[in-house]
């Protein structure tokens, strides 16, 4: 049979045979090469869908930043209208305040105070006091729905300057609870737009915020005329209507009707989202080129194959010829590429690893093999070892070279396992620079927690915020009543500090405020120990682990501390200098008890005390012990108890108690 075979085949002339082979290898050459190319362009619009999904998350994240910093705006001065009240004569401060507000913050192009019937109380307005239709709407929005959260309204274009701006409000109550006005902003579509325009996205690349109604709020390249075009005919809303929060798309636009690869994105907490999208013909520009080029390639290989394909020798010379390209690529990359053993030796290195790390490849391969990563970074590339011998198919991970001059080289390496031509496994790793991105990462992370810190304190007095207390106190309850310890909570209030306002002025103050916050915090020092502003000239501090005495002598300390700063304060009766009025309340959580409720109890029993200190006389502390477990009758403070209470305070050695 064997022998039938090989007469068969010396009958086929060498040359058919030659042909045939080639015409194969061509046929195999081609399809390879197509195949690779539509991978190649499958690969473009992949790396594409998240670069646009980045940016949208980015500048989703912006969005929300923005409205974030314009919401807490709105809560300041909705908390001053509704503390101080919608009175004429707060009129003059209150646009003085809101001038300086519009100052400061570059995206807002608007900010005022209406009151419940629309009557512009502070802050700009248009000609002739028209009431806008977006403040309309957030008038009878606020007023019908009783909704106290932000709300983002319409988009509306001023009739002084015709600048177009997106309306976000509050709601104002009065003391009683009913509906008393509202303050409003204006975020500038130009503000966005500029920020939008300096991002490269392409000479047809988009980017567009819209509302979940389908309107478009602010787009890079689209001017006025696109502000408030509906897009609710394309397929991306219909997504976005059935709740999904982000995604990538491939649409045609209804604006310009340009074919766009892209992402969109829920913006977090408001009713908006971003839409980012590239043109596809700019996206596989490139491609195209190569393309076209690796087709040119192809049908010249092709072509070469058949005219030299009787000689054997050309066969030889094609295929020196695709490992010098090969090597080529592999020599000039800008990324090193290092192929080790599975013992962690390495056995070949590219020029671009000299080029990364000053070292030779004399100086890194056996016999020599220098240890240059860092010592401390040793265990992640064994662990990454050990993940490929155990069978995963690509691993990754960042470590540091020192280089040849000392310095440190953040790398981030993607390594497989393959095996060589002699049978044996080596690890094939692509190394690439990223120092830069490193250290782009460090400072973002630094600036987070920049932000984070500047959101937890009160500008004024530099102490904690409330939001800030709000969370120490879920935290520290929920301590305390894992740990059966006790918490105690002072609430503190400056005496007759609207008439000190009134004579000496908001500047003094706001002096009189930092020192007072200043003086409770120095007095109650301690790790877990809390102080914060509660809310205008009330403070709090938080105290875990201190028991109803503690707290009291601690209050007493603070008393004392507030006096001798010695601050004149003629309208506060007999004493004619600042003093401040606390309420200490002490509870000890029990297993059973609510995770959380309970903290919103303990600042009630502290107020309730500190309203008997006041109404006791105010320059004194009074404590109300409540168990939570225990049902005891709270004790009413008498003026002996406050005086001897202050006294015993005074006179309290400051090792009498301990924070923890």
């Amino acid at each position: 049979m064997r022998r039938l075979f090989l007469r068969r085949r010396c009958e086929i002339p060498l040359h058919a045979r030659i042909i045939a082979a080639v015409l194969a290898i061509c046929l195999l050459l081609v399809g390879l090469d197509g195949c690779r190319t539509w991978q190649a362009r499958a690969d473009v619009i992949a790396a594409d869908k998240v670069e646009t999904a980045n940016l949208a998350r980015s500048l989703a994240q912006h969005a929300h930043d923005t409205l974030y910093v314009v919401d807490v705006i709105l809560s300041g001065f909705r908390e001053r209208m509704e503390v101080n009240g919608l009175r004429p004569d707060q009129t003059g401060r209150l646009d003085h305040a809101i001038t300086l507000r519009l100052r400061e913050t570059p995206m807002l192009c608007g900010l005022a105070v209406f009151d419940a019937a629309g009557v512009r109380v502070a802050g700009d307005q248009d000609p002739a006091g028209i009431v806008s239709v977006a403040d309309r709407a957030a008038l009878a929005h606020h007023g019908a729905q009783g909704d106290r959260s932000v709300w983002v309204g319409e988009i509306t274009r001023s009739c002084a300057g015709g600048q177009w701006s997106l309306t976000v409000s509050r709601r104002i109550d009065d003391r009683q609870g009913r509906f008393a006005g509202i303050v409003r902003a204006r975020i500038s579509i130009a503000f966005l737009r500029r920020y939008y325009g300096s991002l490269a996205i392409g000479r047809r690349g988009m980017i567009s915020l819209a509302t979940l109604g389908g309107n478009i709020v602010a787009r890079a390249d689209g001017g006025d005329a696109s502000i408030g075009t509906s897009i609710t005919s394309g397929t991306i809303f219909s997504r976005i209507r059935a709740g999904e929060a982000a995604g990538n798309f491939r649409s045609v636009s209804p604006i310009d009707g340009v074919t766009r690869l892209g992402s969109f994105r829920r913006v977090d907490d408001y009713p908006l989202y971003i839409l980012v999208g590239h043109a596809q013909d700019e996206v596989l520009a490139a491609w195209r080129i190569n393309a076209w080029l690796h087709m040119a390639v192809s049908t010249v290989a092709s072509m070469l194959l058949v005219l030299i394909g009787s000689r054997v020798a050309s066969q030889v010379r094609i295929r020196q010829q695709a490992e010098r390209r090969y090597r080529l690529l592999a020599d000039n990359s800008s990324d090193a590429i290092v192929c080790i053993s599975l013992d962690g030796m390495r056995r070949y290195v590219s020029p671009a690893f000299t080029v990364l790390t000053g070292w030779s490849s004399e100086e890194v391969l056996p016999p020599c093999a220098a240890e240059i990563i860092h010592p401390d970074d040793r265990p992640h590339v064994a662990a990454m070892i050990s993940r490929l011998v155990a069978g995963a198919a690509q691993a990754t991970t960042c470590f540091r070279y020192i280089c040849k001059d000392g310095s440190l080289l953040w790398v981030e390496t993607r390594a497989r396992l393959l095996q060589c031509d002699d049978g044996e496994m080596q690890i094939i790793s692509n190394v690439r620079d990223i120092t830069d991105r490193h250290a782009a990462e460090d400072r973002v992370a630094m600036l987070n927690r920049e932000l984070a810190e500047q959101a937890s304190t009160d500008g004024l007095t530099g102490v904690a915020n409330r939001r800030r207390f709000d969370e120490a106190l879920l935290q520290e309850w929920q301590r305390a009543r894992q740990e059966g310890m006790p918490l105690s909570l002072l609430m503190i209030d400056v005496d007759r500090f609207k008439l000190f306002n009134d004579r000496y002025g908001h500047q003094r103050g706001d002096e009189c405020l930092r020192a007072v916050a200043a003086a409770a915090a120095q007095t109650a020092r301690g790790p877990s120990a809390l102080t914060a502003r509660y809310g205008g000239e009330e403070f709090v501090v938080l105290l875990p682990c201190l028991d109803a005495v503690a707290a009291a002598a601690l209050a007493g300390r603070v008393l004392a501390a507030t006096r001798a700063l010695d601050i004149e304060h003629e309208d506060n009766a007999a004493i004619g200098v600042v003093t401040v009025s606390i309420g200490a309340a002490t509870m000890m959580p029990w297993t059973g008890s609510d995770a959380g409720g309970g903290g919103t109890a303990l600042v009630a029993a502290a107020d309730a005390a500190l309203y008997e200190a006041k109404r006791g006389g105010r320059d004194c502390a009074v404590t109300q012990a409540d168990i939570l477990h225990l049902d005891l009758p709270w004790t009413r403070p008498t003026d002996t108890a406050c005086g001897v209470l202050t006294t015993m305070a005074a006179n309290e050695p400051a090792s009498a108690f301990t924070l923890y």
